[in-house]
């Protein structure tokens, strides 16, 4: 296996599981069984955490999360969890979730937001959640401060405002191309007919294809995403897998891993990898002067250069965060329309009466659209595309959340989707209602916790694709309803949003809807 493959955990062979199985029965029985019921005894009575609420099941073993982890309703579960429990919640032995409302700026700055003293601010980041590679090759998601402090400065110019201002006549050309061949699929013996999620992600694959690499991908061509890229999917659910298993003995990681995994599955993760690194490679010999992402990080890598495994690992960071997170909230903003006629009805309204002509949709004018981006908003808020929770651990000296203060070691979280859906926060939580978002919002909504809608997260180390996953999203949405009236949501996906698994993102099957062509 080349050191490339080894970026990820890979699955085990049948060999090592025999090694690690045979070391694990040489332990005597009574003594793993008194060691399991000590800590029960020790997480429920003698805790510091022991006075968090919470299910005691959850307080006494990490099993149920672990449980729900890899069934992927973990995230749903701790939303019931908060929705019975309140705000603070003990959602494993060691592990605080938090979805405050009236403390939500003073617990979400403390936890995420910059160093404010030695107790408040800029946690550091779980490392049992934010695992490392085999060979300790860090990546912008889970390297400490120094490097990331390093990786962002290098990455950042890449996704400024001006940076992507830069790329508008290419991700226009693309929407442009996405409008098209949209019309020559519903004129087809489809009835209209289409897969959303295919659609969406076809679009959002060939946009950061050119803007990161300067690679025609041309998705639309293909009957089905090539190969490589249905790896990365899989390769981010099995890494999903390894975190939450790699807490337990090896020989229960490496065993679960090896049966979890189906064995045409068993090599995606190196062929990803691979993938990353010929994409960066072929990009990096044409040096810095096509301008895209990647020049940016080519003409700032001056500190210390990045390696080719690093690069690939960004490289994969920019396919992933690009094109994964705009086409999974562009689906999950179709099926919320679709739920809900009258806001479509008077989004479509709105868009083509403000611009009569399709051409004068520029980043700018829907920058500045307010229904636009309260319908995206609330789109946000119901359907975040990255759901599952960001664990920061309380650091050495102890930490103060929300004015109180909790023991090191411990793991902390705000849970984005319980906090964005929790009726102590929003009122009718559950409904889409983009009004909510305007400034003369109705008197209803005026006690709304907004400051708890942080879909990006917040401080030094949120999404930095926020100014590009912003762009995307406008400029879809106007131009899809400029130019088709989207009508219908098929019967096999009219519970589309409550039946997915999140393994860190949604799990995403096929949206079918009908559109036409607009008079």
């Amino acid at each position: 296996m080349t050191p490339i493959a080894r970026m990820i955990p890979s699955v085990p062979s049948l060999a090592t599981l025999g090694v690690l199985a045979t070391c694990a029965a040489n332990c005597k029985g009574p003594q793993l069984i008194f060691y399991a019921l000590g800590n029960v005894v020790y997480n429920l009575w003698f805790h510091p955490l022991r006075q968090y609420p919470g299910s005691k099941f959850d307080a006494a073993t990490r099993l149920p999360y672990t449980f729900h982890y890899l069934r992927g309703s973990v995230t749903q579960r701790t939303k019931r969890l908060h929705d019975e429990y309140g705000h603070v919640v003990r959602i494993a032995p060691n592990t605080l979730s938090y979805t405050c409302s009236e403390a939500w700026d003073v617990t979400f700055e403390d936890i995420y937001g910059l160093k404010q003293s030695s107790m408040r601010g800029n946690f550091p980041k779980d490392p049992k959640y934010y695992i490392k590679s085999d060979n300790d090759v860090s990546n912008i998601s889970n390297a400490n401060d120094r490097d990331h402090r390093w990786l962002r400065r290098i990455q950042a110019h890449a996704f400024s405002e001006k940076a992507i201002s830069l790329q508008q006549a290419s991700i226009q050309k693309h929407v442009d191309l996405f409008i098209t061949r949209l019309g020559d699929e519903i004129g087809s013996t489809r009835k209209g007919i289409i897969n959303a999620v295919q659609w969406f992600t076809y679009l959002t694959t060939d946009i950061i294809g050119e803007l990161a690499f300067g690679e025609n991908f041309d998705e639309f061509r293909k009957v089905q995403m090539f190969p490589s890229f249905e790896n990365l999917h899989w390769t981010v659910k099995s890494f999903a897998f390894f975190r939450e298993l790699s807490r337990y003995p090896r020989v229960i990681t490496y065993t679960m891993m090896f049966f979890m995994t189906p064995r045409s599955r068993l090599f995606s993760q190196w062929n990803a990898i691979d993938f990353g690194k010929e994409l960066a490679g072929k990009r990096m010999k044409r040096g810095a002067d096509q301008v895209d992402f990647m020049s940016y990080i080519l003409r700032h890598n001056d500190e210390r250069t990045l390696s080719d495994v690093e690069i690939a690992v960004s490289s994969i960071t920019f396919m992933i965060a690009g094109s994964e997170t705009t086409a999974t909230l562009m689906s999950g903003l179709a099926y919320l329309l679709l739920k809900n006629p009258s806001t479509l009805q008077k989004l479509t309204a709105v868009i083509r009466r403000d611009f009569p002509d399709s051409t004068g949709m520029t980043f700018l004018k829907l920058q500045k659209h307010d229904y636009i981006n309260a319908v995206l908003s609330e789109a946000l808020r119901l359907y975040p595309p990255a759901p599952d929770s960001l664990f920061r651990v309380v650091p050495a000296e102890g930490g103060l959340l929300a004015g109180k203060f909790i023991p090191p070691g411990t793991s902390v979280t705000v849970n984005l989707f319980a906090a964005f859906r929790s009726p102590l926060n929003f009122h009718r939580p559950n409904e889409f209602i983009p009004e909510r978002w305007l400034k003369d919002s109705p008197p209803e909504f005026q006690s709304d916790k907004r400051s708890v809608f942080q879909p990006f997260s917040t401080g030094t180390r949120s999404c930095l694709g926020k100014n590009l996953a912003w762009v995307e999203m406008r400029v879809i949405l106007a131009h899809l309803l400029w130019h088709y009236n989207v009508e219908e949501l098929m019967p096999d996906s009219t519970n589309w949003i409550e039946q997915q698994k999140i393994y860190m993102f949604w799990e995403k099957p096929g949206l079918n809807i009908r559109l036409s062509k607009r008079d």
